[in-house]
């Protein structure tokens, strides 16, 4: 399986979001330790992913999802199914409704996106990578309608969404380090910022903040 996870920024005057892709780096780095066999690439520029595209077709490509790259993102599902119908299209990130009636709107406005991943990424990826693997394809999981948790995707015009599974509470003891096994040594190319992650989630319910939804 050769999986594109992709985190990109705008490049047209100047790098708009300078930090590594930190997020994308972990979903890849646990991928590849539960799925022995696949390839992974990681992309933050857009013209590295487009020339890369030229020669390689994907079985899966992953988007992140945040506010600043979505209708980037969007735009490169589209081509991407416009050329290649059976690839499978995966997005996840905190850009998503918590409503399940929006979640529905959110997937039938953008049929572009196979399926979305709610809440933390790397546990349901590897996950949902075997469901469609062991399925043959993303249309007969949808189909059989089904469930994979944490994930979300539309059958016959209705959701189905999976169980949240718990949260990782250790990174160090469940999550391989996306630096320490080499997948984010392009990113060391002068242009961009390190980022790192020592804990996850947020004791506090503020509204205005992703991370004061009850999952978090």
């Amino acid at each position: 399986m050769k999986i594109a996870f992709v985190d990109l920024t705008h490049t047209g005057r100047y790098i708009h979001a300078i930090n590594f892709s930190l997020g994308i780096g972990y979903v890849a780095a646990h991928a590849k330790q539960e799925l022995p066999g696949i390839s992974v690439h990681l992309f933050k520029y857009p013209a590295a992913l487009s020339a890369w595209l030229e020669e390689n077709q994907p079985d899966l490509v992953a988007f992140s999802n945040y506010m600043w790259n979505q209708r980037l993102h969007l735009t490169y599902a589209r081509a991407v199914k416009a050329r290649w119908p059976k690839t499978v299209t995966v997005f996840g990130g905190p850009n998503f409704p918590t409503a399940p009636d929006e979640q529905t709107r959110f997937l039938a406005e953008r049929p572009e996106i196979d399926f979305y991943i709610d809440g933390e990424g790397e546990q349901a990826f590897a996950l949902l990578c075997r469901t469609v693997r062991d399925a043959g394809g993303a249309d007969a999981v949808k189909a059989a309608k089904t469930a994979i948790a944490n994930t979300r995707y539309l059958s016959g015009g209705g959701l189905v969404a999976g169980a949240m599974l718990p949260r990782i509470t250790d990174l160090d003891e469940t999550l391989p380090s996306p630096y320490l096994t080499g997948l984010l040594d392009p990113y060391f190319d002068g242009k961009l910022t390190p980022m790192v992650q020592t804990s996850r989630g947020c004791p506090y319910s503020c509204t205005y903040c992703h991370d004061g939804i009850g999952y978090m």
